[in-house]
């Protein structure tokens, strides 16, 4: 009988102790849903905000894709700090899914020969496929192509043309 009347007791106090009982200190009422929420005017603004909010998505999915390819000074297949960054984060990504495979394209200004211009593409191709593989992605899983001078991403014959043509760019293969 005692050991049932213990039990019954710790029991009660178990149970009163979980309850919730409203502090001094603590806000128990819930907010009013108008003053909690932003109300819309109408439809059209509802409609101004999502898409301010998908050009804000965009933006950083672009700022993302941005990171496929690296710059070279003139004359040069050297990494430059930057362009080791961005292949460091590359690395990091092709680690992260051994089934992706690339294909790394070494592109050149407009000056020079075609030929040493393919021989310089080859040469960027394979700065960036080296820097890659001393991160730890397989070189079986990377292709290079030199376009040289044939496939410039601007034209034009200024410097700040010729500094945007002087790539490599990483492509994903299906």
């Amino acid at each position: 009988m005692f050991r049932n009347l213990a039990i019954l007791l710790l029991f009660a106090f178990v149970v009163t102790s979980c309850q919730n009982k409203p502090q001094d200190n603590l806000v128990t009422e819930k907010p009013d849903q108008e003053e909690f929420y932003e109300t819309m005017e109408d439809e059209d603004q509802a409609e101004k905000i999502n898409e301010q909010a998908e050009r804000d998505i965009q933006e950083k999915v672009e700022e993302i894709e941005v990171k496929d390819r690296v710059f070279f000074d003139y004359d040069s297949a050297e990494l430059k700090a930057e362009a080791k960054s961005i292949l460091a984060v590359q690395a990091q990504w092709l680690k992260s899914d051994s089934s992706i495979k690339i294909t790394i394209e070494g592109h050149c200004d407009e000056r020079g020969t075609r030929e040493y211009n393919i021989a310089l593409g080859e040469k960027r191709a394979n700065s960036v496929k080296n820097y890659l593989v001393s991160k730890g992605v397989d070189t079986s899983r990377i292709k290079i192509v030199s376009y040289g001078k044939e496939k410039p991403a601007f034209f034009g014959s200024t410097p700040d043309i010729w500094a945007k043509n002087r790539r490599a760019v990483t492509v994903i293969n299906n």
